[in-house]
């Protein structure tokens, strides 16, 4: 055992003072910068996802405290302007997006954008659902869950590594949860044939910590989680009691906390 969400606003973000341009590298400040952008106007919000591809930043979802959001925008870093995506229709001839809602968490793999969780409503309409947004093509699929899928939930973590999906903790409006669980992305080349299977494992849960005895973080949720080597950290939260300052150490190989 060891211890150890980016905000867009109607014209203005923030970024770090490292590369204002890919043809002219600037020194490493570790200064921020107001950006300027230009481009279309859109609401503030919180509780979005934010993803990157190439030189371009995926927005979406979110709420304005008003409503809930499933729309997507485009942040190009090179023009440094802002565009709503129009989706399009995908393999059924239809357009398929996710229901609007704040709190999903995202990733990247081979350049498609993945959400999961979520919810739509204060207390209730919380997700369980997995969907893969193309930047390419401008298209959602839904992906056809199987195996040990997570229960309903937002504001757990999710990281990529060596091509699976890891999700820990998260909130339902009830319960929170401390459980990791895992799901092998499909290849790029899988959505030809329409919604790819989700296949999920439950990795570290309640059972598997009474077989192996191990201490494990508290129940928690509205913590940040990142990769570093073969390792998950995990730092901080809410675990309906105290905001947290903690952090832990998650190893893939071993799954062992």
């Amino acid at each position: 055992m060891s211890r150890m969400s980016l905000s867009a606003r109607e014209d203005t973000s923030r970024a770090m003072s490292c590369s204002p341009s890919p043809s002219r590298p600037s020194p490493v400040t570790f200064k921020w910068e107001k950006v300027r952008t230009t481009g279309e106007v859109f609401t503030p919000r919180t509780g979005h996802c934010c993803a990157s591809v190439g030189d371009r930043i995926y927005l979406f979802g979110g709420t304005d405290g008003e409503s809930r959001k499933c729309d997507v925008y485009c942040y190009s870093c090179t023009r440094q302007e802002w565009e709503r995506v129009k989706v399009q229709r995908c393999h059924g001839g239809h357009v398929s997006e996710p229901p609007a809602r704040s709190g999903a968490r995202s990733v990247v793999y081979e350049g498609i954008v993945y959400i999961f969780g979520g919810y739509t409503k204060k207390d209730g309409d919380y997700f369980n659902d997995t969907w893969a947004f193309n930047p390419l093509y401008h298209t959602w699929t839904m992906l056809t869950a199987a195996g040990d899928v997570p229960s309903r939930r937002t504001d757990h973590s999710m990281v990529l590594y060596e091509g699976s999906v890891y999700t820990f903790g998260g909130f339902d409006g009830r319960n929170r949860y401390n459980d990791v669980s895992t799901m092998e992305l499909p290849a790029h080349g899988a959505f030809r044939e329409g919604s790819p299977m989700a296949r999920w494992e439950l990795v570290d849960g309640p059972a598997t910590r009474a077989a192996t005895g191990q201490e494990c973080p508290s129940p928690r949720f509205g913590h940040s989680a990142v990769v570093h080597g073969s390792c998950m950290y995990v730092f901080g939260g809410w675990d309906g009691h105290d905001t947290l300052n903690e952090l832990w150490e998650f190893n893939f190989p071993s799954g062992r906390w």
